[in-house]
Parts: structure tokens; C-alpha cells; sequence
């Protein structure tokens, strides 16, 4: 029987932990349960010991750190339903919470000696409670067998020979669109960008030939260093002026004075970053991929072992290029094969952010909040430090901005959003894109890009002062912004809000002459590469695709 007590403070303290590795298994890397479990049956093992001195009864101190335990996930979950930690009611839950437990406290002392029928209760609970997470994600983990992305005839980068630079076809001589996959459920029709109905005529940028990109190298020159700097969730400047009001020209006419050609016209081959940065990465479109797998399933990991192991990198260490890459919260399981994977010192993972959400106190909140912002931060400011490193660097920088959460004024200051910290977008960030919430998305989107707007501008010119020679500069997007995004209902999703982007390219002018208005991310390295190491791909239709977050391999076309 004493053996029996000890068993559910220790379970109900794994619950939480099981719980959300189930909800993520596809996602989590199963070391990162590890230290938060350790933690856990550590914390449990010191409860039930302090409770045992105290109440000098191994079945009452069980129950009661059971207690705790349970009235921890609760109040999360409660405090969540009553939409997050407002008007103090985090403060009179907590102290509702505090009650109970000190009534089961008074219960347990009261009845000292005479709780073994209770404990075997408790057990038996504890064993069924963790046994639903367990079922739930062994046979995953048993069957984590690997998803054939290409056939032997898919041509993603890295896997044609050097040869000499051929002319290449632009944007409306592309070839014909490689086939997509079909949605099958009914409502699932392929939407089309919506056209404003007032459409606001903004002036074009006007890219100035600077020192910085002026020529490829030749023969014996140094090779320049590669920036593929990701702004997640950017938008393109039609879209700010239409949707959010806000008028973007002079950060574009900046960069174009700096010497960068802005794509106008720009859109997203697809809408989830996993997607997007998958095929970027690898210079492919996903049809392949989607052919492959079954429609329904949401099973990432083939996304993330593209990241993980992308062509454009293995291509660029070929050439003699170090791999450096910067994380602020997305992907850093990702990223971790890198030469150099550089992230703030201070920094939590995406997993242990979700089990910090258990106890979503203000603190606890707040402390989230600012890590995040100190990753963004830290990854503006250390940009530039890989210019000074030996050899030419190809630099990949996942910047989680202007994506929500909206951490930072227009000035910079730190916000600390009244809700659960999450990096969630549209319907995954809002509870429903109605009046009240897009309102409030709209204003954030827009302070915080003000703010990204000045750190942008900040970056590039440190790397261009750092830079021996004139480097290489992408600044893209993986998606648009998600104000009307609604993650499981393509139809009421804004689809030009969510696939045009920011796309912009400091380049040699033998490079700028092969880019275009439409160009898509698929085609980014496979214009640098003919014209910079004498590659031969051809260009890939500049198609996009939508997809639901519970399916992202049931591709929809959208027209543009």
C-alpha cells in the first residue's frame, strides 16, 4: 500500500508533460521531454517528502501533492476558458484554487491513517490519466517511418552539375505548372487572390546600382557572402496600404537605395512556413511531396527533415561556403545542422513555452514574452557578426517578425500582450478573426512593422559596413500576415493577404537582370546560382498554394 501512494504524485506531476508531447509528437523532439520530466519527478519526490514531514502519513501527503498537481493543470485550463489573465481574475482563481487545496489539506490531516481505499482511487486515476498520452503517442513513435519526397526525375537544387550560364526564361515565358495535387473534399476550389475594389496605385521603388552589387565574381575573385534573411509573416506593400493602412514606400524606396531590386508583385509559393521554407530551401515545389503522402495526414516531419537537410545549403558548403544559421523560436530543431547555429542565450523552446502556459500567471506570461523579444533582438544585432568570420559564409536567418505576437511599439518599446504566449497566427492566434480582435491584430501588425521596419535598415547597413567584400542580401517572407486567416475554412481566408510578400534581392546586376515583379521563393536560388557558380536550372512556374493547417499536403491552387 505505501508503494501504491507514491505512484500518482509522481504521474499526475508527467500528465501536463505526456499530454502536450501527444498533442505534438509530430513536431517535438522526444529529447526535449527529458529535462522537463526530470524536473518534475524531482519537484513531485521533494513535495511528497516535505508533505510526509508535515503530516507525518504517506497516503496524505500523496493526495495532497497529488492535489497540486491537478489543481495546477485546472487553473490553467480555467483561467484559459475565461479568456486569459485579465481584470485579476487570474488572482481570484488562484486563490479559489488555493482554497481547495487547503480543504484537501484540512481533509487529509482529518482522516490521517484512514486513506488507503482513497490512495488505491488516486492510483488507479493517475495510471488511466497517463495512460491516454502514452497510447496515444507510442504507436508514432513506433511507426516514424520515412516519406518519400521526389521521384528519381524531380530536379530540386543541388542536384544538377556546374555548367556554363545559359539564358534563362523570365516570368512570362516560364513553363507549364507542374501538376498540383487535387483537394478533395468539395469546398476545397481553387480561390483566387481578391482584387481590392478600389485598387490604391503605390509607386515603385526605384533600385540604384550601388557599390555593394555591381558584378558577379570572376575567375580567382572572392565568392561573396549569402544572406537569405527571413521576415516571417511580411507583407507586400499593396496589401499594408489596402488592409492595414499603413504606407510602406519609404522603407522599400530605402532599400532600393541601398541597391536592392523589390519584387512588386511577389507572392508566397505557400502559406505555413514549414511549406514555404521547405521548398525554398530545396529550389522544388512540394507536388512531389504531396503526391507521396496521404492528403489527410499533418505529419511535418518530412518538411522538417527538408529544412534540416536543404540542398541549398549542402550546395553552398560545396562551394566552399560555411553554414550559419540564426533562430529566434520557429525552428530550432531545424537549424541545429548547421556549421554555426547562433540564438540568444537565453532563449525557450516552443515546447517548454507550451508547458509554461499550464500556469498562465502574469509573470509567467510576461517572462515568455521577453525572451522572445530578446531573440528577435539578438538576432538583429549578431546578424553582422558573420561577416567577420574566415571564408565566404552563406548566412539562413529565420526572423519571427512582424509575425505576431506584437512585442514592440513603433519606437521599440516592449508590449506584453493580455493573453497566453503563443506563435500562433490567424485563427491560431486569435480565437475568431471578428471586429474586435482583426482591429487589434491590424494595430500591433503595424506598430511592431514600424519598429522591424528601423532594425531592418539597421542590419543591412552593419552588414554591409562589415562585409570585406559586397555580400549577397535576400530579404524575403515566408507568407503573408494573417489578420483574415482562418486555418480550417479556405474559403473565408483573405488569400492575397496571406501570399503576397516582401521580396527583395541586394545582388550583382548580372543576377538583377534575371529578376522580375512575379518572382516566387521557389525561383530565388535558382536565378543566384546560374548566374553566380554557372548552374543550369530552369525556372519553376511561380505557382501558389493554400492549404489548412490540419492538412498541409492537400494543396489548393490560388490564382493570381
Amino acid at each position: 500500500m505505501k508503494k501504491i501512494a507514491l505512484v500518482p504524485p509522481f504521474l499526475f506531476g508527467l500528465f501536463p508533460i505526456l499530454s502536450l508531447y501527444a498533442s505534438n509528437v509530430l513536431l517535438v523532439r522526444p529529447h526535449e521531454v527529458f529535462v522537463p520530466s526530470v524536473l518534475v519527478l524531482t519537484v513531485s519526490g521533494v513535495l511528497v517528502f516535505v508533505a510526509y514531514v508535515l503530516l507525518r502519513d504517506i497516503e496524505g501527503a500523496a493526495i495532497s501533492v497529488s492535489a497540486a498537481w491537478v489543481l495546477l493543470v485546472a487553473y490553467g485550463r480555467a483561467l484559459a476558458a475565461l479568456g486569459g489573465p485579465n481584470g485579476g481574475r487570474e488572482y481570484a482563481l488562484l486563490a479559489a484554487s488555493l482554497a481547495v487545496f487547503s480543504g484537501v489539506v484540512f481533509a487529509v490531516r482529518k482522516w490521517r491513517g484512514k486513506l488507503q481505499g482513497v490512495v488505491q482511487v488516486v492510483a488507479i486515476m493517475s495510471i488511466a490519466l497517463v495512460a491516454m498520452p502514452v497510447a496515444k503517442t507510442v504507436p508514432v513513435l513506433i511507426s516514424r517511418q520515412p516519406i518519400p519526397v521526389f521521384s528519381p526525375g524531380d530536379t530540386a537544387l543541388g542536384k544538377a552539375e556546374l555548367q556554363a550560364p545559359s539564358a534563362h526564361r523570365r516570368g512570362p515565358e516560364r513553363e507549364p505548372a507542374l501538376p498540383a495535387a487535387t483537394p478533395t473534399e468539395p469546398e476545397a476550389k481553387a480561390p483566387k487572390l481578391a482584387a481590392p475594389a478600389a485598387p490604391v496605385q503605390t509607386p515603385t521603388p526605384t533600385a540604384t546600382p550601388s557599390p555593394a552589387a555591381t558584378s558577379a565574381p570572376g575567375q580567382g575573385q572572392p565568392k561573396p557572402d549569402i544572406y537569405y534573411i527571413i521576415v516571417d509573416g511580411y507583407a507586400r506593400q499593396d496589401v499594408l496600404q489596402e488592409l492595414y493602412g499603413y504606407d510602406n514606400t519609404a522603407f522599400l524606396q530605402g532599400l532600393a537605395d541601398r541597391g536592392f531590386y523589390v519584387a512588386s508583385q511577389s507572392r508566397a509559393n505557400y502559406c505555413q512556413t514549414y511549406l514555404s521554407l521547405a521548398s525554398s530551401l530545396n529550389g522544388t515545389h512540394l507536388d512531389a511531396l504531396a503526391a507521396s503522402v496521404l492528403a489527410d495526414t499533418d505529419d511535418r516531419r518530412t518538411l522538417q527533415d527538408m529544412i534540416r537537410d536543404n540542398s541549398v545549403a549542402n550546395f553552398m558548403r560545396e562551394q566552399g561556403y560555411t553554414y550559419v544559421a540564426y533562430s529566434t523560436g520557429y525552428l530550432d530543431a531545424e537549424l541545429e545542422s548547421a556549421d554555426l547555429c547562433v540564438t540568444a542565450p537565453q532563449s525557450l523552446s516552443q515546447f517548454t513555452s507550451g508547458l509554461m502556459n499550464t500556469a498562465p500567471i502574469s509573470p509567467v506570461i510576461a517572462l515568455q514574452y521577453d525572451l522572445h523579444r530578446q531573440r528577435l533582438l539578438y538576432a538583429f544585432d549578431h546578424l553582422p557578426d558573420a561577416a567577420r568570420m574566415d571564408g565566404p559564409v552563406f548566412v539562413f536567418a529565420h526572423i519571427c517578425a512582424p509575425h505576431p505576437p506584437f512585442v514592440f511599439t513603433e519606437d521599440g518599446e516592449s508590449v506584453t500582450p493580455n493573453r497566453e504566449f503563443s506563435l500562433g497566427d490567424g485563427t491560431h492566434y486569435m480565437s475568431g478573426p471578428e471586429r474586435a480582435e482583426t482591429a487589434e491584430y491590424l494595430e500591433g501588425y503595424r506598430r511592431q512593422l514600424t519598429y522591424i521596419n528601423k532594425r531592418i535598415e539597421q542590419m543591412v547597413d552593419a552588414i554591409l559596413a562589415a562585409s570585406p567584400e559586397p555580400p549577397i542580401i535576400i530579404l524575403q517572407s515566408d507568407h503573408g500576415p494573417g489578420s483574415q486567416l482562418y486555418w480550417f475554412n479556405p474559403q473565408k481566408t483573405n488569400m492575397k493577404e496571406r501570399l503576397s510578400i516582401l521580396n527583395a534581392y541586394l545582388v550583382p546586376e548580372n543576377i538583377s537582370a534575371h529578376l522580375y515583379e512575379e518572382i516566387t521563393p521557389v525561383n530565388t536560388f535558382r536565378i543566384i546560382f546560374n548566374e553566380l557558380f554557372g548552374t543550369r536550372y530552369d525556372l519553376a512556374p511561380d505557382a501558389s498554394y493554400f492549404s489548412t493547417w490540419d492538412r498541409p499536403y492537400r494543396l489548393i491552387p490560388v490564382s493570381p
